[in-house]
């Protein structure tokens, strides 16, 4: 339970609540959250993009309020509001979790939600190399050795340099304003920058050879979101971005990563696969 016997704790959980209520999968402005970050980021809830990625995924997660408390003891101008948000798995049988952590403040007179980020990197310090210039913890040491061609990723099993991470930091904020949902945010990190510690060559000759090993799992098929499937859908959404780019370039990939115009043109292309006649549908929208 959340403790909400202040007037403040009881304004700021209302925030948090109308807030979440209020679409956030859509990365529209929006009244609850800071007027300054929403002009600073295009995506201004940091945290949100992994948490409420698209429809299917709100409908199917559930929030749990664990935290509301002042920010600093004794404080009660600025709180965290820490939140649990689980569902569903198709890659695995356990749920998935999320702890997501905004902070309420005062913002001309009113209370608004803001990111942790700009909180918790405050005593960051800054090292330039040639045309690198590292964000850092002040603990944290960098190789100058290395430092002017070193990429991180966060993954050291993988190593330093992770393409499917930075495609998700470079193209993740591009991506809601072409239509694209979170599976096909996934997808196109898989097919520019590989996943699952293959690179996407290895993940096509692997969707190929199951393929080929069971006939009834037909590329439509295995589009379709069964957890039986899960671990190669991704790869069959990546395949089809693939087809898309080589039969028709940028347009047809911006066209095919945006399902609310594919659904309309796709409609007319009949008596092909749904597979096939999504290409045809992009590469026809593509070229009006």
């Amino acid at each position: 339970m959340v403790d909400t016997a202040s007037v403040e704790h009881k304004e700021v959980l209302d925030l948090w609540r109308s807030y979440v209520a209020s679409r956030p999968q859509d990365f529209t402005n929006k009244p609850q959250w800071s007027r300054a970050e929403q002009g600073q980021w295009k995506i201004f809830d940091l945290g949100g993009g992994f948490v409420y990625p698209g429809d299917k995924e709100v409908a199917e997660t559930r929030a749990t309020v664990c935290q509301i408390a002042p920010a600093r003891p004794g404080d009660s101008t600025e709180y965290v509001v820490r939140t649990i948000f689980t569902r569903p798995d198709n890659f695995q049988t356990e749920r998935r979790t999320y702890l997501h952590r905004v902070y309420a403040m005062r913002e001309n007179g009113r209370w608004v939600l803001s990111n942790p980020l700009s909180r918790t990197t405050a005593n960051w310090i800054r090292t330039t190399f040639e045309r690198i210039t590292y964000v850092h913890p002040p603990e944290h040491t960098i190789d100058a050795g290395v430092a002017n061609y070193q990429v991180f990723s966060g993954v050291p099993k993988l190593g330093e340099f992770y393409a499917h991470e930075l495609t998700h930091m470079v193209l993740g904020w591009v991506l809601p304003s072409l239509g694209a949902p979170q599976v096909l945010d996934e997808a196109l990190a898989l097919w520019i920058g590989g996943g699952r510690e293959m690179t996407w060559p290895e993940l096509k000759r692997e969707l190929a050879t199951e393929l080929r090993r069971d006939p009834t799992r037909t590329l439509d098929r295995i589009l379709e979101d069964r957890p039986a499937t899960a671990i190669y859908r991704l790869s069959a959404a990546a395949a089809l971005r693939g087809l898309a780019h080589q039969r028709g370039g940028m347009p047809t990939l911006k066209i095919a990563l945006n399902p609310q115009v594919l659904t309309r043109r796709t409609a007319d292309c009949t008596p092909r696969s749904p597979a096939a006649s999504f290409l045809d549908a992009a590469a026809t929208e593509a070229s009006r």
